[in-house]
């Protein structure tokens, strides 16, 4: 596993999911639960642009040790209709810094989620949105959103 971040500016994008509330105490359940509601859900009622799962990290109260949202869902267009027990996301256009995760999953995102947390505490995180993406046959990356 590499943990150096490349730079990165994406544009805005929506995703659409199920969204849950959690706090650093509680996280790692509370969103390891939110994965077999996703593949338990009509994902198929959503209109997904692509293969490509997100796991956005959203509504921070302060930085990482506050409560946040998570939105787990597909990227789908600006217009696409949000269907019956699914949550839309704006996820804004803005620089972040991209960390690669190789390896097996989960443990790979958390790997990276780590080496972050313990060793890049001077990025200059906006705490806006964060998220994780899981191409269909791409390597999956965490990306920091970064103040400007």
């Amino acid at each position: 596993m590499t943990n150096t971040a490349t730079p990165a500016q994406l544009p805005a994008f929506r995703i659409i999911g199920l969204h849950i509330r959690t706090q650093p105490a509680t996280a790692a359940a509370d969103i390891g639960a939110l994965w077999p509601r996703w593949f338990g859900s009509d994902t198929a009622a959503i209109s997904a642009l692509d293969d490509a799962l997100y796991c956005a990290y959203h509504q921070y109260d302060s930085d990482y040790r506050g409560a946040y949202s998570v939105t787990l869902g597909k990227k789908v267009a600006a217009d696409a209709p949000v269907p019956a027990g699914f949550a839309e996301l704006l996820i804004p256009a803005q620089d972040y810094a991209c960390y690669p995760a190789p390896g097996e999953m989960p443990q790979a995102i958390v790997q990276v989620w780590q080496h972050i947390w313990q060793n890049d505490a001077n990025l200059p995180r906006r705490y806006q949105v964060d998220f994780d993406v899981y191409p269909a046959a791409a390597t999956p990356a965490v990306y920091i959103g970064l103040r400007t």
